[in-house]
């Protein structure tokens, strides 16, 4: 029944777009540059009406053939308002739609189902696992950041406790220092690097680099507060 509705609602439209070209023709014919009229809103009414009556006898086929076309449309819609209008009227709910194609004949489909709350719900446990998983990895990124940096100190450390440690020595050892680079502190603050060259008696003296240079002299004991050796 469905499908004779939809058959006769489409000749009937068929039959009312073929009516109103011929009507348009017609009325071009018999009234001229005035039918342009019927197309302007509210005027365009008025303007038609007016040609009807004025040429009725050239324009009554078409005009008529026009009515039985609608008419046939408004019967096909009342006999089968379900197919004509489509899918029937929508909610704003949740949508379930289940297509069972294996009750035609020759059959041997399935059930074809689409949840649309199961496909959402599916989208967000893959988001929250896509989350958990560069979660890990920022851990895992953390870690190995931790364990570079405690294998620098380590080794920092054990390149302290290799480092030669420097022995400090009494102006009073000076003589077993000649050759040997040194640090002097003297009493009155004051730091000199250099090289102890000699020892005579409470004289020692040593080298010192200056300017690109190499100067030699003498520095008392008494003057010595402390001796570093360097190398």
């Amino acid at each position: 029944m469905e499908v004779i509705g939809i058959a006769f609602f489409g000749l009937g439209m068929l039959v009312s777009m073929g009516a109103g070209l011929w009507y348009l023709l017609v009325s071009f014919r018999e009234a001229g540059a005035i039918t342009l009229l019927t197309l302007v809103p509210i005027i365009g009414f008025f303007v038609g009406i007016y040609i009807l009556i004025n040429h009725w006898e050239a324009l009554k086929k078409p005009f008529l053939v026009q009515i039985g076309g609608t008419t046939l449309m408004l019967l096909a819609v009342l006999a089968t308002p379900g197919a004509i209008s489509g899918v029937g009227g929508s909610d704003g709910g949740d949508y379930d739609y289940a297509y069972d194609y294996g009750s035609g004949s020759g059959g041997g489909g399935g059930d074809y189902s689409y949840d649309y709350d199961s496909i959402a719900g599916q989208e967000s446990d893959e988001l929250a696992e896509r989350e958990r998983q560069l979660e890990l990895l920022k851990r895992e990124k953390e870690q190995r950041a931790r364990e570079k940096n405690a294998v620098r100190r380590r080794d920092t450390r054990r390149d302290r406790s290799e480092r030669p440690k420097r022995r400090v020595y009494q102006a009073d050892s000076a003589d077993q220092l000649i050759g040997r680079r040194v640090r002097i502190v003297t009493t009155e603050g004051n730091t000199v690097i250099a090289r102890v060259k000699a020892v005579d008696g409470d004289t020692i003296t040593i080298q010192e680099n200056l300017g690109g240079g190499v100067i030699a002299y003498p520095i008392e004991r008494d003057r010595i507060k402390e001796l570093l050796v360097l190398q």
